[in-house]
């Protein structure tokens, strides 16, 4: 399942280069998961569905392929969310440039945990119904990129 977020580099986020410091394009991946997570899957809070939900990250990468220097351009996150098995998910991300470029491609692991801790041994029914809502349009934003 795909989903688009724009994001607007800070000035804040770069280094004593001028550039985004290396450490920023996992805030952006997360900025782009928390938005997904709210307008597809109804995350509130700690809450999902009225229910305790978390999704802590156990792997996380990221291939830098182009430097970004803070300017006024918006940038693109193109996200891909995937359910691996019972208790895990994945998301793949994207970030591309106005002109089309790919700036950086990463990909976070998530477990999928109760309000206990503990580990869900099947991905819940009201999770898949979401998904099936928005791929059919019924939920969530529709972004129509500009972008290339």
């Amino acid at each position: 399942m795909n989903y688009e977020y724009r994001n607007q580099v800070r000035f804040r986020d770069t280094d004593g280069y001028g550039i985004v410091h290396h450490s920023n394009y996992f805030c952006y991946f997360e900025e782009a998961r928390m938005a997904f997570s709210r307008n597809i899957l109804g995350f509130s809070g700690n809450m999902l569905n009225g229910r305790a939900l978390k999704f802590p990250v156990i792997e996380a990468t990221c291939k830098y392929r182009q430097a970004v220097q803070y300017n006024f351009e918006e940038t693109l996150i193109q996200l891909e969310f995937s359910i691996i098995n019972n208790c895990k998910v994945r998301f793949t991300y994207k970030m591309k440039s106005a002109s089309g470029k790919v700036i950086a491609t990463g990909e976070t692991i998530h477990a999928m945990v109760d309000d206990q801790e503990q580990l869900l041994l099947s991905v819940p029914k009201w999770i898949m119904e979401r998904i099936e809502a928005y791929e059919r349009g019924e939920i969530g934003e529709k972004m129509f990129s500009t972008f290339k």
